[in-house]
């Protein structure tokens, strides 16, 4: 879809007025807006070949001009009121087993979940897709939850497998917006849907765990329930929320950041450290071995 030149200016103007408005980090909205305003006015972006053209170029940006992998500009088309803007993906999360993969036993009883995506908890389907790994590990002596190739997506899931984790509700992170926004406080579950899991546990990371994959791991680190074994993960610690800026594009802006009530701070921008840091494919037999060698009492 071509786009004439004052529709593709005032296309870029939105995006950056979101950007100033919405970023967690107001001097760095200022910044990034700046660093891109000064791009559109030298006609960095008049060769743009289309929509989904422009809305790479302006993601590309963004992410150079803010070091911020969370910015992205989608063209979507038209909207419409009423229907999912992308049919396709609850059938896709379905296909997928809404990213639990694999739940399984290593020798001689050690439980081995793999999570290959976070999908919200809110779905009744992704809450029952996760019940069922965790009650399928329940009388493992010890578990290793397996995010080694987990992308992110919901917190809401990461706090509900979290949840499977602790005896009692315990406060995992908060919520902190923009300068002078409420907080929120993001606690575990008093209540879950089926047996939980207080045996020795053991999160698998590496340089493609992301966004909320990281944050399992890092509250689960940070609280000493589980071993992190792994390679460092990519450094992910936003929150998103998507605006439309026109009737055919979207952008995605930081608008939140997690703080760990432990640590008091996060693993944005360092990413989580693992306590035995290994090579990413050697990491399953080394937690298969450190599980061995642990006894299996409850936490």
């Amino acid at each position: 879809m071509a786009l004439d030149p004052d529709r593709r200016a005032e296309v870029v103007d939105r995006v950056l007025r979101a950007v100033e408005q919405r970023h967690v980090d107001p001097a760095a909205g200022a910044r990034i807006a700046a660093a891109l305003r000064d791009r559109l006015a030298t006609g960095g972006y008049d060769d743009a070949g289309g929509a989904r053209d422009l809305a790479a170029r302006l993601t590309a940006d963004l992410r150079a001009a803010g070091d911020d992998p969370l910015l992205e500009v989608v063209f979507r088309g038209p909207a419409s009121d009423g229907e999912p803007r992308a049919p396709g993906d609850a059938a896709a999360a379905a296909h997928a087993n809404y990213g639990f993969e694999r739940a399984h036993l290593l020798p001689p009883n050690v439980g081995h979940v793999v999570v290959r995506g976070l999908h919200p908890a809110e779905v009744p389907d992704a809450a029952q897709a996760a019940t069922a790994a965790m009650t399928f590990v329940t009388h493992a002596s010890a578990l290793i939850v397996d995010v080694r190739e987990n992308a992110g997506g919901a917190p809401s899931m990461a706090t509900f497998l979290a949840s499977f984790l602790f005896a009692e509700p315990v406060h995992l992170n908060t919520i902190a917006g923009r300068p002078g926004a409420p907080e929120h406080q993001n606690w575990t579950s008093a209540a879950v849907p089926g047996p939980r899991y207080l045996r020795p546990v053991y999160v698998l990371t590496s340089a493609r765990t992301f966004g909320a994959a990281e944050g399992l791991a890092y509250h689960l680190q940070a609280r000493e329930r589980a071993m992190v074994i792994g390679a460092r993960t990519r450094g992910s610690g936003g929150l998103v929320e998507a605006t439309r800026v026109d009737p055919e594009f979207e952008v995605l802006v930081t608008t939140g950041r997690s703080v760990n009530p432990v640590t008091g701070t996060s693993w944005h921008g360092t990413g989580v450290v693992p306590d035995l840091e290994v090579a990413p494919d050697d990491a399953l037999r080394a937690a298969h071995q450190a599980a061995r060698r642990r006894p299996p009492r409850d936490a």
